[in-house]
């Protein structure tokens, strides 16, 4: 048996003997230690710089991965330790982005075809795949490559591929948590769009860069800058369902960033413009990457809840609000990753761990790559309530985490 690798070695311990059943007292006897002792090494106080005791502790816990229980791990397929590890190959693309020779008009053509045939479908692939991260960091070196050749040739449709592209690998970056590489492929996709002159492109980057300066913890910045990307748009939205549904998807994000502020009526009269966007779209999420529509204004509101603290209005807000078939199915298992930690934080594991469940549900790989999901599940382990301990240490060894 193992344990969560990112936990510190005290609470990897204390896991592992409350999975035994085994009280404190007891194993500090069985290693010749006092009960005190040993609490101060499981809240991480005291160091074990005994190898010799640690490997006693390992014995006693029936520790079968003795690498991992000491934070050894070497990677074998498991989840990683963080977003760095995970895109590695997608940072050796973006560094070599800009690099290699134009091809002749003709051959440029046919790239841009094949490239935009396969983007569009990695898009489908990362809103409703089962494993869209395992896809998208699959196919992003080899989409990110040729739009390189194609933005350098000096053509609006090329720009703004490569910064849909660029804009579609900061979207999985984020979620995976590598925020610098995120900001780096937000930054190329945003300077493309700049060179395609195209409005539409231009705005859907600048939604993610919203998120990505949001999570990096500029939400002032993030707020800004879509605010003003939603004036170059509203023009549009008359006449132009795409331009509507940016223009909601950017008051969406200023409405989150407003509420990192802690600027709570603000977020709301934002939240309430993008509701009036949303009812006059089909009630079903656009195809786009944000999937804007008003099941994104419904769960948008829940996660600003959150956001902002108020976890029991949260939870309210989402006992009457379905989402079922009105999300794709990787946005479902985001929304509930957060009433996941909202449970957490209402102090009811129970719960949390039943909408962990479902979150696995709509994507088994959510709980693998996301870190808000893995910090969820690790918490609810800690929690460690016998009337769901059976179903969240299965969760952990399903998604790897074990």
């Amino acid at each position: 048996m193992s344990v969560p690798i990112d936990l510190p070695l005290g609470e990897r311990i204390e896991l592992l003997r409350r999975r035994r059943g085994m009280s404190r007292q007891v194993l500090a006897s069985l290693v010749g230690y006092s009960s005190e002792w040993l609490r101060q090494v499981e809240r991480n106080e005291r160091p074990v710089d005994r190898l010799s005791v640690l490997l006693r502790i390992a014995g006693v816990l029936q520790v079968n991965d003795i690498a991992d229980f000491l934070g050894l791990h070497v990677e074998d397929g498991r989840a990683p330790d963080s977003g760095q590890v995970v895109s590695a190959p997608v940072r050796e693309a973006l560094h070599h982005s800009w690099v290699g020779a134009d091809g002749d008009a003709a051959e440029r053509d046919g790239l841009a075809d094949r490239v935009r045939h396969r983007l569009d479908e990695t898009v489908v692939a990362w809103r409703d795949s089962p494993r869209r991260y395992s896809r998208v960091l699959r196919e992003l070196p080899a989409l990110i490559e040729p739009v390189g050749q194609l933005a350098r040739a000096d053509s609006p449709a090329g720009q703004v591929l490569f910064a849909d592209v660029h804009r579609l690998a900061a979207v999985m970056l984020l979620q995976v948590g590598d925020h610098p590489l995120a900001l780096m492929a937000i930054d190329r996709s945003m300077f493309a769009a700049r060179l395609s002159r195209n409005t539409d492109t231009r705005a859907g980057c600048a939604v993610t860069l919203g998120s990505v300066l949001l999570r990096g913890g500029f939400p002032e910045k993030a707020r800004e800058i879509c605010l003003a990307a939603a004036a170059g748009v509203e023009h549009t939205i008359a006449q132009d369902r795409l331009g509507l549904a940016l223009w909601g998807s950017l008051h969406l994000t200023a409405a989150e960033a407003a509420a990192a502020a802690s600027d709570h009526n603000l977020a709301m009269r934002l939240l309430d413009s993008a509701r009036q966007a949303a009812e006059e779209l089909p009630d079903k999420p656009s195809e786009a990457v944000d999937g804007f529509g008003r099941a994104e204004v419904d769960v948008r509101l829940i996660e600003i809840e959150v956001r902002l603290g108020r976890i029991r209005q949260a939870l309210r807000q989402a006992a009457r609000t379905e989402v079922t078939g009105r999300l794709s199915a990787g946005r479902l298992a985001q929304y509930r990753v957060t009433l996941t930690q909202a449970h957490v934080r209402n102090g009811d594991p129970v719960a949390a761990a039943f909408t962990l469940l479902q979150a696995e549900e709509a994507c088994p790989e959510e709980i693998r790559f996301n870190p808000d999901a893995r910090a969820a599940l690790t918490e609810i382990l800690r929690r460690d309530d016998a009337t769901v301990r059976h179903e969240v240490w299965g969760l952990a060894r399903r998604t790897r985490l074990l």
